[in-house]
C-alpha cells in the first residue's frame, strides 16, 4: 500500500483534476467502444461487406464465410514490465526510472477503474519474474504497484531478452489485451521492429520508453573504463552507445513508419503532462 500512496502523491491527480480528465477523455477515446472480439463465422450473403470475409475458412470450406464481431464492452490493460539491471541498478537516474514506472502503471490503473476495466502485469528480464493475473479494482492496482519495487530487488546482471518477449505475448497471453511494454531498453533494428509488428497483429502494444539524461556528455569523457551493468562486459569510453537523444529521435521516426505505438518517456519530466501530449497528438492517428 505504501508505494501506491507514495505515487498517488507524486502524481499530484487531486490537485490537477483537470489534466487528469483530460487523460480520462483520451483513454476513453482510444480505448472504449473500439475493441471488438471474433464471435462466430456464418456463410456470405448478398449486401455483408466484403471486408469482413474469412479468407482462411473460406479457402478451406469452398464457401465464403464472414467474421461476426461482437464489441468489447470492457477492455484488459496488460502491464509488461522490463526488470533487467538497466533500470533496476541503484543510481539517481534509475531510482527515478522505478519511480515513473510505478507512477505509470498508478496512472493507468487509475484511468482503467474509472470504467471497470481489469489488468495485470508479467515482469520479466532473461526469464518471467512475477505475473500479476487480471483482475479489476483499487486493491489490484495496488498489488501490482507494490510488486515494482520488489521486482527490482537482487537483478544484478539480468539481460532483456525479447524471445521471450515474444514468447509471453504471443503465446503466454491468450486473449487480446492493450499491452504497455515498459523498458529502457530498446534494440533498434529491423528485427526488433518486425517483433514489435508482429505482437501488435495479436495485442495493440505500445512502447513505454523510459528515457534517462545522459551521465556525461562526449566533451568531459576521461580515459575511464565503463561496465555494461547487464552483461558485465567493459567498454572503453568511445564504445558507448548513442545518446538519449539521438535514440528517441532514431526510434520515433523507424517506429512511426512501421505503424508501432511509441511513447518516449523522460524520468526528469513530468510524468501526467508528457502522457496526455502523448494522446493529444496519437488520438488524432491511431487506428483501431
Amino acid at each position: 500500500m505504501a508505494e501506491y500512496l507514495k505515487s498517488l502523491k507524486r502524481l499530484k491527480i487531486s490537485p490537477r483534476k483537470q489534466i487528469v480528465s483530460l487523460l480520462m477523455g483520451a483513454y476513453s477515446s482510444l480505448y472504449r467502444g473500439h475493441g471488438v472480439e471474433l464471435q462466430d463465422l456464418r456463410e456470405y450473403v448478398a449486401g455483408d461487406n466484403v471486408r469482413d470475409i474469412d479468407w482462411n475458412a473460406t479457402a478451406r470450406t469452398q464457401k465464403v464465410y464472414i467474421r461476426q464481431f461482437r464489441e468489447q464492452k470492457e477492455i484488459t490493460l496488460l502491464f509488461v514490465i522490463d526488470t533487467s539491471s538497466s533500470v533496476g541498478i541503484s543510481s539517481r537516474n534509475n531510482d527515478q526510472k522505478i519511480n515513473v514506472i510505478t507512477d505509470f502503471v498508478t496512472l493507468m490503473t487509475y484511468a482503467a477503474m474509472q470504467h471497470n476495466d481489469s489488468f495485470g502485469a508479467v515482469f520479466y528480464n532473461s526469464a518471467v519474474q512475477e505475473v500479476v493475473p487480471f483482475a479489476k479494482g483499487k486493491q489490484h492496482a495496488r498489488q501490482i504497484v507494490n510488486t515494482v519495487a520488489k521486482a527490482f530487488e537482487h537483478n544484478y546482471f539480468q539481460q532483456t531478452s525479447h524471445e521471450l518477449l515474444k514468447k509471453i505475448l504471443l503465446q503466454g497471453v491468450k486473449k487480446k489485451t492493450y499491452c504497455f511494454l515498459i523498458t529502457d531498453a530498446l534494440d533498434i533494428t529491423k528485427e526488433s521492429i518486425d517483433t514489435f509488428k508482429t505482437l501488435n497483429k495479436k495485442h495493440d502494444v505500445t512502447i513505454v520508453h523510459l528515457v534517462a539524461p545522459d551521465p556525461v556528455s562526449d566533451a568531459e569523457f576521461m580515459p575511464f573504463v565503463f561496465q555494461d551493468i547487464e552483461t558485465g562486459e567493459m567498454l572503453l569510453p568511445e564504445e558507448k552507445e548513442k545518446s538519449s537523444t539521438d535514440i528517441v529521435k532514431q526510434a520515433i521516426e523507424l517506429f512511426e513508419k512501421s505503424h508501432v505505438p511509441y511513447m518516449p518517456i523522460s524520468v526528469t519530466k513530468d510524468l501526467l503532462q508528457q502522457v496526455i501530449a502523448y494522446y493529444s497528438k496519437f488520438a488524432h492517428t491511431k487506428k483501431r
